[in-house]
């Protein structure tokens, strides 16, 4: 069915505006969206005290690895109210402790080695580019809710582009015309990187709305969200199990330990394999204890949790796939689906294959906005948004790379690393859209700080090796994780710097006689 003209161009207009107004905060959304589905193995990669087998410390007993970690707090006036315990979740890594403070009730977390010794967090790559995937940044939690917003304008311009294209769409998938020239190269990368990545990007951004505005939802609609129990929507809607009134076991002696509360929760939940224990008002009148783990042989979306009173050794409430509410296995669908907990290594390449495709998507479709307006300013210089476009499409590649240099130069006992790694990220951001606007030709911008960000991340292996002797270049006793992401940001950096001599080699090729666009 072919639109009629007015049709057309009303949702062509949607569709450049959409994708104008929210492409350069998406095309960032998606470039940390890509690098967090490798959250976990980066996590291990950035801490050096990781860099050892996991099995010493999953074979030693859950209570054991606590008292260590109260050991190394002895100097606390009281127990934290709230404690956590997670266990290495791969064959690398060891315990995480976690507990609050008593003077501001803020979490603190370090490593406790194999020897006792309580390492305080230091690095916080991972968990930033994480939250940077979703807006949530220090300070300002409700940017969570704008990063769900712009899936939304997102998935209207994805519409609005397949309605345009609808009648061609089998013929946009394999066409490809790089001798064109610049403008027709664009519009066919933005047609088939854009047809070829269409389920993966309405899947993306519609899950993603859904883990952000859910909440809000559920409590508008208790009914098949909580069962009718109105007061189980708030824990439902903060992604904690539904309140359950009454024990849901009989405690037959009290739960003296984390190993009885394992012994609980397996007989709860066969196969129950432990990553995490959360403890309440330990040494208090009724301390609780929640175990969360998976089930073997399930994968990750078998997630499950058992809440124990270890004062009775009663089950308070159990959370599983099988006793899912509507509400919790639609968030565990959603959230499994977006955050890629399925497939294994293999999946998680392609996901972020599919993201880097959907930035050049992003990208790609200003370029053809900008071509269609010829918008060139005076004296030659591109329009404010190809020189923006540029200095935030490749500049934050190049930011992403300088933090990951940074992680690997900053000495590991430097105070405050954490933070000096994130303004790095924001000051070498700024720096390239500052060289953005002040330059004449932002093909240039593009070819140069690609380079600038492959050679950054090429050479981050080498500075690991600094940090600890497991990876790549390091010399010693090869951890397999560190390897793996040694060698992928290797890789990476190497294929930036392809990238950029590509991008070089287009911008200097003569181009067909007619309009030149503006970038």
């Amino acid at each position: 069915m072919k639109l009629s003209v007015h049709a057309w161009r009303t949702l062509w207009a949607y569709h450049a505006w959409a994708g104008i107004a929210v492409g350069l905060a998406l095309h960032l959304m998606f470039l940390c969206g890509a690098i967090s589905v490798f959250r976990e193995p980066l996590g291990v990669w950035e801490e050096p005290v990781q860099h050892r087998a996991a099995r010493d410390t999953l074979a030693t007993s859950p209570q054991v690895l606590l008292e260590r970690g109260l050991a190394a707090l002895g100097d606390l006036p009281a127990i934290p109210q709230r404690l956590w315990l997670g266990l290495p979740k791969g064959r690398a890594g060891v315990a995480r402790f976690r507990y609050t403070d008593a003077r501001t009730s803020a979490w603190r977390a370090g490593w406790l080695e194999p020897s006792g010794r309580f390492t305080a967090e230091r690095e916080s790559l991972a968990t930033f580019l994480y939250h940077l995937h979703y807006l949530a940044l220090p300070g300002l939690a409700g940017l969570a809710y704008l990063a769900g917003a712009l899936a939304l304008a997102f998935l209207l311009a994805v519409a609005t582009g397949v309605l345009i294209h609808l009648p061609y769409l089998g013929r946009q998938l394999w066409r490809f015309r790089p001798e064109t020239g610049r403008r027709v190269l664009w519009s066919d990368l933005h047609k088939v990187l854009g047809v070829m990545g269409l389920p993966f990007q309405i899947l993306i951004c519609y899950t993603g709305a859904l883990v952000v505005f859910g909440p809000v939802l559920l409590t508008a609609m208790p009914g098949p969200g909580a069962g009718g129990d109105g007061d189980a929507v708030g824990q439902v809607a903060s992604h904690e199990p539904a309140r359950i009134g009454a024990p849901v076991g009989p405690g037959r002696q009290p739960a003296r330990s984390l190993d009885d509360a394992l012994r609980i929760a397996r007989a709860e939940v066969p196969g129950f394999l432990p990553l995490a224990f959360g403890v309440q008002d330990l040494g208090g009148t009724r301390p609780l204890v929640r175990a969360a783990g998976l089930i073997e042989g399930e994968g990750e979306m078998s997630a499950s949790s058992v809440l124990i009173d270890l004062s009775t050794g009663a089950v308070l409430q159990v959370d599983t796939p099988a006793a899912d509410l509507a509400s919790h296995a639609t968030r565990r669908w959603l959230s499994g689906i977006h955050y890629a907990y399925f497939g294994g290594p293999a999946m998680r390449i392609v996901l972020a294959m599919l993201a880097f495709a959907a930035c050049t998507t992003i990208l790609t479709g200003n370029w053809i906005w900008l071509a269609r307006k010829r918008a060139v300013g005076a004296g030659g210089r591109p329009h404010l948004l190809a020189r923006l476009t540029a200095g935030i499409g490749a500049g934050s590649i190049v930011a992403v790379a300088a933090m990951f240099v940074a992680s690997r130069v900053l000495p590991m006992a430097t105070a405050g690393r954490s933070a000096t790694e994130q303004a790095v990220f924001a000051g070498v951001l700024a720096a390239c859209v500052a060289w953005a606007l002040r330059a004449r030709s932002s093909s240039a911008v593009w070819w140069q700080q690609l380079a600038a960000a492959g050679a950054l991340l090429a050479s981050v292996p080498l500075w690991a090796a600094r940090v600890s002797p497991a990876g790549l270049f390091g010399g010693g006793a090869p951890i397999a994780t560190v390897v793996a992401v040694d060698l992928g940001i290797l890789v990476a950096g190497l294929a930036l710097l392809g990238l950029a001599a590509a991008v070089r080699r287009a911008s200097r090729a003569p181009q067909p006689s007619g309009p030149e666009a503006a970038a």
